[in-house]
């Protein structure tokens, strides 16, 4: 990624989408795929930055909630209703019908199925990322939580006062089964609890040159209105970094720092 010329950029309105092939597999381990989202959705929001989880303003447009799909449309909210739902559709267009009952907006995108665009189902929930890591990771997650749950036997429904922390193991332990990607998103996971990232750059893990530049918190930089940095910044990498940091950052009192450096 880094030897390519122009500089890649991302940011917050870009999604990560990945397909994965579902063409040798029947219906009931279509639904298998599907019940193991629904049961560990909540989890997997926890994986990813703030702005690419449920209840984010992207979210409503971009990447739905499949349980909430699920649950409007049969009255329930509960794991169980939720499973059994599923395991009750006949064919795909029912299976569909119940996953994405709106389009083809959600975390996990089955229209292709229906539409016969494609044999793929699609997990449209990460962020944009230029990070090999997070590439890799995420591409072996979701190609590994497919073909395990189409191989494994039908999952079992959660009790709902399980926490996020049982569902990490089982979902590790009995559908990844990856102990390098275990703990991959188990230091995301801690990561993610910790930073409180300011824009884009911070999430996709680029040099962030107002943390830097500042030894405290970002949230105590937010409050502080006379930031003791004053210096403008004099190489270009650092002025380019900027630059894309101001151009999507959010935070007005941010911003006219960065200005400021530039």
């Amino acid at each position: 990624m880094d030897s390519i010329s122009p500089k890649l950029k991302v940011n917050k309105s870009m999604g990560f989408h990945v397909h994965v092939d579902v063409s040798s597999m029947k219906l009931p381990q279509i639904i298998k795929i599907c019940q193991n989202f629904i049961k560990y959705e909540d989890l997997m929001d926890t994986f990813m930055p703030l702005s690419r989880r449920s209840g984010s303003s992207e979210s409503d447009k971009y990447f739905k909630s499949n349980r909430n799909s699920v649950a409007r449309l049969i009255h329930k909210n509960t794991n169980k209703a939720c499973h059994n739902a599923l395991v009750s559709c006949n064919d795909i267009n029912q299976l569909v019908s119940l996953m994405n009952s709106t389009g083809r907006y959600y975390k996990l995108n089955l229209q292709n199925l229906v539409t016969g665009r494609q044999p793929t189902i699609e997990f449209r929930q990460h962020s944009a990322t230029i990070s090999y890591d997070k590439i890799n990771a995420w591409v072996r997650f979701c190609i590994l939580f497919c073909t395990n749950s189409a191989r494994l036997a039908p999952p079992s429904f959660f009790q709902e006062e399980r926490n996020e922390d049982f569902m990490f193991e089982a979902l590790f332990h009995y559908v990844i089964k990856d102990r390098a990607l275990k703990n991959f998103y188990l230091d995301r996971r801690k990561k993610l609890e910790k930073e409180e990232p300011c824009c884009t750059v911070c999430v996709n893990d680029e040099p962030c040159y107002t943390r830097r530049r500042e030894p405290h918190k970002i949230s105590n930089f937010f409050a502080d209105p006379y930031p003791k940095v004053r210096t403008k910044l004099k190489h270009s990498s650092e002025r380019e970094a900027t630059q894309t940091h101001l151009d999507s950052c959010t935070n007005d009192k941010l911003r006219e720092q960065l200005n400021n450096w530039l």
